[in-house]
Formats: C-alpha cells, sequence, structure tokens
C-alpha cells in the first residue's frame, strides 16, 4: 500500500488499470461519423495499440498510447506516427476492428483467466467475434465457444479436464457456486466443481 503522504504518481502507480482487453500490440482500424452541414461523413485511422502504464497522463486510466499512421496528404515536416493516450472506457466507445497482432496461439491451447475477461469486456462493447479472435491471436470458433459461457442460460456439457457435467444449470445456481470459491472466482473446472456440490446440497 501506499503511505501516507505519499506523491500524486505513487498512488496513481498503485492503482494502473490492467490490459483488461488484452490490447497491447494490436493494429486496429477505428471508425467515426461526422456530421457537417448536414452531410455525414465516415472517418477511418489505423493505429497500433500499446500498454504504457507508466508514461505520464493527466488522467489515470489513460494507460494506453495508440501510434495512428499519418494520414495521405499529411506536410512531410510531420515525420513519424501520431500519439494519442486513451483509456480502455474511450476506446470501448468507438467502433472498431482488429487488422493484426503478434499473438497467436495453438490450437487446443488451454484457455487463461486473462483470455476469458478480454473476450467478455470486448464482445460486451460490441467488438465482432472475428476482431476478437484476431486480437487475442485465438481462432473464431473457439472466441464464440468462450463467449457462449457468459449468456443467460449457458450450461456447458462438458469440460476437457473433467467429467461430464448435466445440463439444465441455472445462471442463478452458477452465481450462487461462484460466492462459494476463495475471491468468488476460479478456473473453468473449479467452477464446475463449486456448481456440481452445489446443486447436491
Amino acid at each position: 500500500s501506499v503511505a501516507p503522504g505519499a506523491p500524486a504518481a505513487a498512488k496513481v502507480a498503485e492503482a494502473e488499470p490492467d490490459d483488461v482487453a488484452m490490447l497491447d500490440g494490436n493494429t486496429i482500424e477505428v471508425m467515426w461519423q461526422q456530421t457537417r452541414k448536414r452531410v455525414i461523413k465516415m472517418h477511418k485511422r489505423v493505429g497500433t495499440v500499446r500498454y504504457r502504464p507508466k508514461q505520464q497522463r493527466n488522467r489515470p486510466d489513460n494507460v494506453y498510447l495508440v501510434e495512428f499512421e499519418r494520414r495521405r496528404g499529411t506536410p512531410r515536416t510531420a515525420k513519424g506516427p501520431r500519439l494519442r493516450k486513451t483509456s480502455w472506457p474511450k476506446l470501448r466507445g468507438r467502433k472498431y476492428v482488429v487488422l493484426r497482432s503478434p499473438l497467436k496461439r495453438p490450437a487446443g491451447a488451454r484457455w487463461t483467466p486473462e483470455e476469458i475477461e478480454a473476450v467478455r469486456v470486448r464482445i460486451e462493447a460490441g467488438e465482432v467475434h472475428e476482431s476478437v479472435a484476431r486480437g487475442i491471436g485465438r481462432s473464431r470458433d473457439s472466441v464464440a465457444s468462450c463467449w457462449k459461457r457468459f449468456l443467460p442460460g449457458y450450461a456447458p456439457q462438458s469440460t476437457r479436464d473433467g467429467p461430464r457435467v448435466k445440463s439444465g444449470v441455472t445462471v442463478s445456481l452458477v452465481e450462487s457456486a461462484m460466492l462459494t470459491l476463495p475471491e468468488n472466482e476460479g478456473t473453468v473446472v473449479e467452477v464446475f466443481e463449486a456448481v456440481k456440490r452445489q446443486a447436491a446440497m
């Protein structure tokens, strides 16, 4: 914890937001519309997102630095990418798609809690499955399967790491089972076991 009287910068550093959406290294195309004199025009810009929690910033949640490519017609005196500091709340409010990412997970690789959370927050923000898949280095089908666990009434049929689980699991049952886990969270297998224990009570 930060000692009383510590500099403001130290307090900000302790509360630095994580790269919850796993955007670091993603090259995205951001799209937005602008209306001028009753004429609607679509704008697009391409940039690479960098997770920079140590960068100087006015807002504590601005932990991303987006390196936007220069548009055609930019004066030659302007060199290098245009840099913009931003946050996940701001990015999720924009419409964007991932063009490429350095991440590439082998087929069948076990899902990490970070990947699962990234799928949740990105799809809830309106990002399409194919874009999310490209961003975290997974296949579109695997992302779609991962997303199903967040849908109301989802009942997993089986897990590669454990025995089959009967269907008919309700959302309220899963929620009550989660409350029995340390810090109300756990791996997929731990959650399945907690649900079975709760259902047997």
